[in-house]
């Protein structure tokens, strides 16, 4: 092993301060590999999409839907949920998607999000995904601009190509 590949001339304080900072950021990056979050895996269309599971109180089947006259578009009515009335809402106009008829797999998913609860369908329900936090890529320019400004990430997973959705934000612009 030649000589030539390291530096003598480094004080042991100038070793030591490169020796800590390794380990630092050893450290931080070990850790951010180990936060898990959790997603939602949903279908709208053909897409798959992920919600924060911490948002999410619970799944429900699509049943009789209420509507309620003089509300926007995208407010499909109302259903009773356990004696819950919950809004339910299709964001599939505020992602650009086109909207489809539901069929046996459809759900409403259920967000809470600062007190605003709201039912959002979905065709369909696969499972909860455990990611680390590194996994996560920003929005890709490609989702289009309205896709992109309603989502927080995307991830590979299963083959698939996850958006993950940010639903503080869409239930805000949407005001449920």
């Amino acid at each position: 092993m030649s000589s030539d590949n390291f530096n003598f001339n480094l004080s042991n304080d100038q070793v030591l301060q490169s020796v800590r900072f390794r380990q630092q950021s050893e450290t931080t990056d070990s850790a951010a590999s180990k936060s898990r979050l959790k997603f939602l895996v949903c279908q709208l269309n053909s897409e798959w999409f992920g919600m924060d599971a911490a948002h999410i109180r619970e799944i429900s089947r699509v049943g009789l839907i209420t509507r309620v006259p003089n509300t926007p578009n995208y407010v499909l009515g109302v259903v009773n949920l356990r004696g819950n009335i919950t809004a339910v809402i299709d964001i599939r106009d505020v992602l650009g998607l086109e909207r489809r008829q539901l069929g046996a797999s459809g759900r409403i998913v259920v967000g809470d999000i600062d007190g605003i609860r709201a039912g959002i369908v979905v065709e369909a329900v696969s499972e909860v995904a455990e990611v680390r936090q590194n996994q996560i890529e920003p929005p890709l320019l490609t989702l289009g601009q309205e896709r992109a400004l309603y989502s927080s990430g995307v991830l590979q997973y299963n083959k698939n190509l996850l958006i993950l959705l940010n639903l503080p934000t869409i239930l805000e612009k949407l005001k449920v």
